[in-house]
């Protein structure tokens, strides 16, 4: 089980006290790799969700060294094993980046569950630039769009991009602008294949393929991406 910061706590307004998703159930699933509730408390008619202080967020955690092939698979596991006890309990996590995968203990906890946190309003902006690879085609410029666990697969084909990559996705599209970006991601651009990196094992680089393709109903189960990450880490 992660350890915190120096015991220090993260808290974070509610707008309400209705909770989304069934905490109970988290916690008597004791995952490693979903953030733990430290508690609830009520202030007059605020609500606080406390939970525990990371080290600090993924992708600031792969800058701060060269991590082994190993120590990056684990981590992808991990993320995986975490979107793995969110679909069983039929959540949808539908915001999974790596700002939202935090580490303890070189453990990657997944954060930012769907609760009713009070958050400011988001622009899709130039600012937003840096999270359009997280995000379901599907999704993007459609007002019709219903969430599905699909749209969580393809946030993780991406983040497992990111892990070997340590690039931010589609970081050298920039200069194009985020309309006509999202627009050749629609048509099914992705991101530049990683096999030249050196010591990848090909299983990887086909995984995270499977979980960006365009039809999400060809997108693998987080199950099946599982069991694949089961294998892999028994081969190395």
């Amino acid at each position: 089980m992660p350890t915190n910061n120096n015991n220090k706590v993260i808290i974070k307004k509610l707008h309400d006290n209705k909770i989304t998703i069934n905490l109970n159930n988290l916690l008597s699933k004791q995952c490693n790799n979903i953030i733990k509730f430290l508690g609830i408390y009520k202030d007059e008619n605020k609500f606080f969700l406390i939970t525990p202080l990371a080290e600090g967020n993924l992708r600031d955690y792969l800058k701060s060294k060269n991590y082994s092939l190993k120590e990056k698979i684990k981590i992808a596991t991990d993320i995986t094993n975490g979107i793995r006890v969110l679909h069983e309990h039929n959540i949808i996590h539908e915001n999974l980046h790596p700002k939202n995968i935090l580490m303890f203990d070189g453990i990657a906890n997944i954060s930012d569950l769907p609760l009713p946190y009070e958050k400011k309003s988001i622009y899709f902006d130039e600012h937003y630039f840096e999270k359009i690879g997280y995000l379901d085609p599907d999704s993007l410029l459609n007002e019709h769009f219903e969430k599905r666990k699909s749209m969580d697969i393809y946030s993780l084909g991406s983040l497992l991009w990111e892990i070997m990559s340590e690039q931010v996705p589609y970081s050298k599209d920039k200069n194009i602008g985020i309309v006509q970006l999202i627009h050749k991601i629609k048509e099914g651009h992705r991101e530049d294949d990683i096999s030249k990196i050196p010591d990848i094992p090909a299983e990887y680089i086909d995984l995270y393929k499977k979980c960006w393709d365009k039809n999400s109903l060809d997108r693998p189960s987080i199950e099946d991406v599982y069991k694949n990450f089961h294998i892999l880490n028994n081969q190395l």
